[in-house]
Order: C-alpha cells, then sequence, then structure tokens
C-alpha cells in the first residue's frame, strides 16, 4: 500500500520547534509595581528596588533576575575531584577538604585571591526578603569556606580575615520608619545581625557602619540624588572611620 503523507502548502514554512525550557527568554515586561517610583504604597518591606550605586531605578527584581539567567550556565562545580566521604555528603567538609587539596574549582580560587588582595570588602545590593539576594549569599557560601575564612578554633575576632574591613550598602523597599523599632518590620539591625555579625564577624572581618539607602523608588528624583551624593561623599572618607563594635548589644540594644 501506499504511504499517505500530508503535504505542506507550497509556500508554506514549516513551524518552529519550541525551544529548550533554559533557552526560552523569561518574559519580564518593564512595568511598573505598585511600590515603584510613582506608586502609593511602600510595597513589600522585606524586598527592595536595584540600589541607587547602580544608577539604575526600574521595577523590582527585573534587572537581577537577567543577571541570574545569564551568569548561571557560567557557573562551574564548587569542588573538582573526588569526595572525601561519598557515603555521607557533608558541604562544610568537602569544601574544607577541598580547599586544603587545592580542589576547589578555578573560579572560586580566583574569588579568594580577590578576598585576599582586598582591604575594604563593600557589598552593594537590594534588600531581598529581609536578607541579601540568593546570589550574593551564593558567593559567600561557596568563596568563604572553612580553612579560607574561619576555622572551627578560629572564628569571630580569631577568624582568618582579621586584616580587612566590610561595607553593607543597600536599599530597601520600605521606609525608614517601617525599619525602626516601632515599625512593622523592626529595628534594621536585627536584618544586619546574620549578615554582619553572623558572616562577616565570624570570618574575623571588621565591619563599618552599614549605609541604607531607604525607599528610593518611592521618593522623588531630588531625594534620590541626594541619596548618590550622601553615598560619593561618604566612600571619599570611609578609610577615616572606625569599625563598629561587633557585639549582640549593638544589634540588639
Amino acid at each position: 500500500m501506499r504511504s499517505q503523507q500530508r503535504r505542506r502548502a507550497p509556500g508554506r514554512a514549516r513551524p518552529r520547534a519550541e525551544p529548550e525550557p533554559w533557552a526560552a527568554p523569561i518574559p519580564i515586561p518593564p512595568r511598573r509595581c505598585p511600590w515603584a517610583r510613582g506608586g502609593r504604597t511602600a510595597g513589600p518591606p522585606g524586598r527592595s528596588a536595584p540600589s541607587p550605586g547602580a544608577g539604575v531605578l526600574r521595577a523590582p527584581r527585573s534587572r537581577q533576575y537577567r543577571i541570574i539567567r545569564r551568569q548561571a550556565p557560567q557557573r562551574s562545580p564548587t569542588m573538582a575531584g573526588h569526595l572525601h566521604n561519598s557515603e555521607v555528603f557533608n558541604y562544610g567538609v568537602e569544601t574544607w577538604e577541598a580547599y586544603k587539596r587545592g580542589g576547589l574549582s578555578k573560579d572560586l580560587v580566583e574569588e579568594q585571591k580577590k578576598v585576599q588582595e582586598a582591604d575594604l570588602l563593600i557589598f552593594q545590593f537590594p534588600l531581598f526578603w529581609f536578607s541579601m539576594p540568593a546570589i550574593l549569599k551564593g558567593w559567600m557560601d561557596r568563596v568563604l569556606v572553612q580553612g579560607f575564612a574561619y576555622d572551627l578554633s578560629k572564628a569571630y575576632d580569631g577568624g582568618l580575615l582579621q586584616d580587612k574591613l566590610s561595607l553593607f550598602s543597600f536599599t530597601t523597599g520600605g521606609s525608614q520608619e517601617i525599619y525602626s523599632k516601632e515599625g512593622i518590620s523592626g529595628d534594621i539591625r536585627y536584618v544586619l545581625w546574620p549578615m554582619q555579625h553572623g558572616i562577616m564577624h565570624f570570618c574575623g572581618v571588621k565591619v563599618l557602619e552599614p549605609h541604607i539607602s531607604y525607599a528610593p523608588e518611592n521618593v522623588s528624583e531630588e531625594k534620590r540624588k541626594e541619596m548618590l551624593t550622601a553615598w560619593t561623599q561618604r566612600l571619599k572618607t570611609l578609610w577615616k572611620e572606625k569599625p563598629i563594635d561587633c557585639s549582640p548589644e549593638w544589634y540588639f540594644k
């Protein structure tokens, strides 16, 4: 029997195959959000717009998601070679063992070299769910490993990065009143405890007073310029500043 095949109409192109899920673009329309510039509400207090230091004020998360998508395929495994214990995986132990034997991936070694050469570490980011964005937290998880940044017997004032200063500069989605002791989100210092004390101070890094720009997308253009000017001026005299008292009292007094 002659097989029957459907013929395409003349001039009609074959439909294009759907791209793989990873290759498909993320649909992020450049729309305004309720808490964006010109909105009437402050928006989710635990989220924030892009930091003013970037010179860009857009709808929250749009730029960040594109950055994550662009960088993710370029990431390499944290460790190269065999696991120290293939039966029971312990990330902390495995990265420690990999660091000791020189088995960390090349990109992590390069990042650690940057940290070693730096006198001051400035972290500029938008506050996201009362913390740093996941991509920054992932950098700290992968770079500040045991043996390099700390050890079980060398933490806090005895951390391995004692010769360095750090500064957290970030924006918020809510106003300064929201992040007060009387505000619904509580004192902003509560948010800083795990980042400044639990990470930086744990690694021995001294911490400067944070630089916080409150709700840049919910204020006037003039106010945003003042935020940028204040940050610029502070950078000029940063080396004259003294670190904060890294103790629980600074955060919870």
